[in-house]
C-alpha cells in the first residue's frame, strides 16, 4: 500500500490545530472497552444457540470461555451450515439471519447487550471534547448509546454551556441530519445503522446493502465541509464503504483528510486499502495511523486539547489510579547488626561444567 503510515503524536498535534474540521466515524472497537461484545463475540454467541438447538443442547451448559467449545461451534459453520467461512465480512449479518430473522427478538438481543453498560474512559474523554466543541460531527455504525451518555456527562460537568446538547440523527429521524447540516446544528452523532431502542435496524446483509437515502445523502454533503477520522472499524460493511468511496470522488471532498486508526496497518482489509489509495490519488490527505486502542487515541487527545477548568478537572478525574506510586524512604535510625536476617542452605554440590 502506498498511503503514508504515521503515528498517533502525528495525528493528535494535526487534530489539535483543527479538530472541529475533522469528523469521524465510530465502529465496533469503539465500544469494545466498555464491555459491548465485539462483532466476533456476538458472532460466536448466536452461533451457539444454534449448535445447541442442532444438538440438542442446554445452551447455558456451553462454556464459550473454554478453547475447544469455542472451536468445535466454530467449525461447524465455518463455511457449512448456512454460513460463510468465519471471518468472512458477511458473517455477523449471517448469523443474525439465521439465529434471529425478525427485528422484533433482535432488538430484545440487543438490548440484553447494551443495557447497564457505562462509557469507557475513551468516550468520556470525547465527551469532554464533544463538550468544549472539538467535534461536531461523529458518525457511528454502532447500536449502544454510550456516546449520547458520555457527552451528556461532560455536559453537566459544566456549570453553564452554550454548546447545544448532542443531537441524534437516526433511521427513526433521518431527515434531521440534513437540516442540522443547514444550519450549522452541532454536535451531531448520526448513527447509521439505527439505535437498539428504535423499531428500525440495520444488520442483517439484505438491510445493509443500501444505507438510508437521506442519511447517506447528509455524509454526502458533509464531506465538502469535514475530513473523517475512522477508528474502531474494519470495513466489513459494504453499504459504509461504498458511501467512503463515493465521498472521495466527490471534487474537493474531506478537506480536514481522510485519517484511517488501526492497530495494525499492514492488515488493513482489501477494500480499506483501495479507500485508502483511491483517495491519495484524488489528492486527499490519507493517512493510516497505528493505535494500540480507542481508549489510548482519546487519552492522547484530551492530553492535546485545551478544556475548560471544569472539564479539564472532568476528564482527570476519570483517570485511573497509578499502580505505582512514590515511596518515602524510612526514616528509622540504623538498628542493631547484623542488618540482614536470613536463614542459610548448605550447598551440597555444585555443577563442575556449563550446561
Amino acid at each position: 500500500m502506498s498511503v503514508a503510515v504515521v503515528d498517533l503524536g502525528t495525528f493528535s498535534r494535526q487534530w489539535a490545530v483543527e479538530g472541529r474540521r475533522i469528523a469521524w466515524l465510530f465502529g465496533a472497537g469503539a465500544s469494545a472497552s466498555a464491555q459491548v461484545p465485539t462483532a466476533g463475540r456476538v458472532v460466536l454467541d448466536l452461533l451457539s444457540r444454534l449448535y445447541a438447538d442442532a444438538h440438542h443442547l442446554v445452551h447455558q451448559d456451553l462454556n464459550l470461555g473454554d478453547e475447544d467449545t469455542r472451536r468445535s461451534i466454530l467449525a461447524y459453520y465455518d463455511g457449512i451450515n448456512g454460513m460463510p467461512p468465519i471471518g468472512d465480512p458477511s458473517d455477523y449479518s449471517t448469523a443474525f439471519s439465521l439465529a434471529l430473522p425478525d427485528d422484533g427478538p433482535r432488538r430484545q438481543y440487543l438490548r440484553g447487550l447494551f443495557q447497564d453498560r457505562l462509557p469507557s474512559y475513551g468516550q468520556r474523554v470525547l465527551g469532554a471534547l464533544i463538550a468544549e466543541g472539538f467535534v461536531d460531527l461523529g458518525l457511528t455504525t454502532n447500536f449502544d448509546d454510550l456516546v449520547e451518555q458520555a457527552a451528556e456527562s461532560a455536559r453537566a460537568a459544566l456549570t453553564t454551556s452554550s454548546r447545544p446538547r448532542l443531537g441524534i440523527a437516526a433511521l427513526g429521524d433521518p431527515a434531521r441530519a440534513s437540516l442540522a447540516l443547514s444550519d450549522d446544528d452541532f454536535p451531531l452523532l448520526v448513527k447509521l445503522h439505527g439505535d437498539f431502542r428504535e423499531h428500525a435496524l440495520k444488520n442483517l446483509e439484505s438491510e445493509l446493502q443500501s444505507q438510508d437515502a437521506k442519511l447517506r445523502q447528509a455524509f454526502l454533503d458533509s464531506s465538502r465541509r469535514f475530513g473523517l477520522a475512522v477508528i474502531g472499524y474494519s470495513g466489513r460493511d459494504a453499504s459504509v464503504m461504498t458511501m467512503l468511496n463515493d465521498a472521495v470522488a466527490i471534487a474537493d471532498a474531506l478537506p480536514g483528510g481522510l485519517w484511517w486508526l488501526t492497530r495494525d496497518p499492514s492488515s488493513a482489509l482489501p477494500a480499506v486499502a483501495e479507500l485508502m489509495e483511491r483517495a491519495d490519488a484524488a489528492g486527499v490527505t490519507a493517512r493510516l495511523v497505528t493505535i494500540e486502542n480507542f481508549d489510548e487515541t482519546f487519552a492522547s487527545l484530551g492530553r492535546t486539547a485545551t478544556l475548560k477548568p471544569a472539564l479539564r478537572s472532568h476528564v482527570d478525574q476519570l483517570r485511573t489510579t497509578a499502580r505505582v506510586v512514590d515511596a518515602a524512604l524510612p526514616a528509622i535510625e540504623a538498628g542493631d547488626f547484623p542488618i540482614l536476617r536470613m536463614n542459610a542452605l548448605p550447598i551440597l554440590s555444585s555443577p563442575t561444567r556449563a550446561l
